[in-house]
């Protein structure tokens, strides 16, 4: 039997950990180290949403028993453990719009999803513009589901969103940029996301996240404004509810 070179036995313990590691990095930022990603996975959502707040001493006000939030262009985004992507991406599912309120982006860890004509992923990037978020959580197996669904979708689109209807719809039959996630079935009993969060599967962006607001779930951790143009208080106009 002949003897594994160091080389190649890198090569064989790479493809056997590869799988691990996609997985430990699939909801979160791929950069970190696996035990970086497992120290942060231990700490509850909401815990880890409180101390990125506290520790970047970000402006805050409660509204209706939520935490409201807003990042600035000082805010570390995606520098290693402790930045944004690093702490709110493990179990957690970002959901914003821009201003005009008129199309959804979806987060997923370090990628953002964008349904059009067919559906986009790229790299979560930041921009000086005001956007306008919530922060929804899932459990393990739900976020394995959803990461499933969304692959399956940037696949075939055409297959498992059906065509584009700006009024929304159910898929596969037809979707827009908010039914296509709003209708993922990922709960233990085929529950949709929308429904596992206490909300209808709607197909209008600010009508979804206004919803979210105003749920009762405790799966919905806080909203998020990303650079807000005005002073940021418990006064401060969502326009969405």
């Amino acid at each position: 039997m002949r003897r594994l070179t160091a080389f190649t036995l890198s090569i064989v313990l790479g493809l056997a950990l590869a799988p691990a590691a996609r997985a430990a990095c699939e909801d979160g930022l791929c950069r970190l180290t696996p035990q970086e990603s497992q120290r942060i996975r231990a700490v509850a959502p909401g815990q880890r949403i409180d101390g990125f707040v506290r520790e970047n001493r970000l402006q805050t006000f409660n509204k209706n028993g939520r935490l409201h939030f807003a990042t600035n262009g000082q805010t570390n985004f995606t520098n290693g453990a402790a930045s944004y992507l690093g702490q709110l991406s493990p179990n957690l599912v970002e959901f914003f719009v821009s201003p005009g309120f008129h199309h959804l982006y979806t987060r997923i860890g370090d990628k953002t999803y964008s349904r059009i004509s067919g559906l986009s992923e790229s790299g979560f990037y930041t921009s000086s513009s005001e956007r306008i978020g919530v922060l929804v959580q899932l459990s393990n197996t739900e976020m394995g589901r959803l990461k499933q669904y969304v692959d399956g979708a940037c696949r075939d689109p055409q297959r498992a969103l059906g065509p584009f209807n700006y009024g929304g719809g159910r898929p596969p039959q037809a979707s827009n940029c908010t039914s296509w996630i709003t209708w993922a079935p990922i709960g233990d009993r085929g529950e949709t996301l929308a429904r596992l969060l206490g909300v209808y599967e709607s197909g209008f962006p600010q009508g979804f996240l206004g919803s979210l607001m105003r749920s009762s779930s405790d799966r919905v951790k806080a909203v998020v404004v990303h650079n807000p143009k005005r002073e940021f208080n418990a006064s401060y106009q969502l326009d969405l509810q």
